[in-house]
Order: structure tokens, then C-alpha cells, then sequence
């Protein structure tokens, strides 16, 4: 462990054929993350877990709030945070992967089920201009008897960034479209 500056570093032995798993939605393509540098920081297109599952039976959550990264190396695991001046991690064990996360969701928290209605198909495009097109859209699904349980209407409804409500010229009337 080293901590310079409120930057925190923690250091692990790393295996051979030590296959890892997890640490969010990444961009590259790999479900083995051995080898890569993880940036643990949230983007558009990225979400990042700091928690990860090792093919030799453990997982390891670094608990700390602040940005920073995991090298998973060839001979090293190094995990770093920007600022919190500490260490905090935790770790699991277990026979298989579903017994490692069985752990790891007991300690973090279980998400709940999603409702009935959320498990079905989710209609979205990039936009909908306006409540007309959106209603054509669910009026074309209920007539060719297609099932749709939500329609999205992602972005660009409103007047102006930052305003949370619906441009009136384009959206008459959001509460009788939904």
C-alpha cells in the first residue's frame, strides 16, 4: 500500500493463466480483462465496477469513491485511486463464479426484479420530433397486434438543455399520450 498526496495504491501478486472477469461495461471487446488498463471512471458509453472475478476462485471489490484505474498485469495487479488517502477493499471466495457473486451482491445490495411491464419489448430510436410520430409508432404496434411494453422518448423533447419538460409546439399534451 502507498498513499502520496491523497493517490492510493495497493499492489497484488499477479498468476499465471489467471483469467479476470467484470469491472463494468467497457469498450474494448474482451471478457478476459488480463492484460488491460482499466480506467475507473464512468462515461457516456462506459460503466465501470470496480469489482472483479478471478478465475482462481475469488472476487475483489476495491471500495473507494474516487477515479482511478486497475492494471492487470502479467505479473502485478495494481489497483489506484486518485484521492481518499486509504485502502479498502474487500474479497470473497467461492467454488464457482455464481457463489462469488451470490457473495457479492449480499454485501453491496440485490437488485430488485424488474416489473412485469419492463420485461418485454422496449421500443427506441435516436428521436422521436414529436408526440404525433411517437403515437403513430405505438398506434402501428397495437394494430399489427406486435407487443410493446415501453416507447422511449430519449432526447431532444424539451425547450431548451436543462429543461425538464416537454417543448408545448411539438408535445401538446404528455400526460393523455401516455
Amino acid at each position: 500500500m502507498h498513499a502520496a498526496g491523497g493517490r492510493t495504491e495497493q499492489h497484488f501478486e499477479a498468476y499465471d493463466g489467471e483469467r479476470l472477469h467484470g469491472l463494468g461495461q467497457h469498450l474494448h471487446g474482451r471478457l478476459d480483462q488480463k492484460g488491460c488498463v482499466i480506467d475507473l471512471v464512468q462515461g457516456n458509453t462506459v460503466a465501470a465496477i470496480p469489482f472483479l472475478h478471478s478465475s482462481r476462485g475469488y472476487g475483489l471489490l476495491w471500495n473507494n469513491p474516487a477515479t482511478g484505474r486497475v492494471e492487470l498485469g502479467a505479473d502485478t495487479t495494481r489497483w489506484t485511486a486518485d484521492g481518499g488517502g486509504r485502502v479498502d477493499y474487500w474479497v470473497t471466495a467461492g467454488d464457482t463464479p455464481a457463489q462469488i457473486l451470490d457473495a457479492y451482491t449480499h454485501v453491496t445490495g440485490r437488485p430488485p426484479l424488474l416489473p412485469e411491464w419492463a420485461a418485454g419489448f422496449w421500443q427506441s430510436k435516436l428521436r422521436y420530433r414529436t408526440q404525433d410520430e411517437l403515437l403513430a409508432v405505438a398506434r402501428q404496434h397495437k394494430e399489427r397486434g406486435l407487443p410493446l411494453s415501453v416507447i422511449v422518448c430519449d432526447f431532444f423533447h424539451w425547450p431548451k438543455m436543462g429543461d425538464w419538460r416537454f417543448e408545448e409546439s411539438e408535445w401538446p399534451d404528455p400526460a393523455a399520450m401516455a
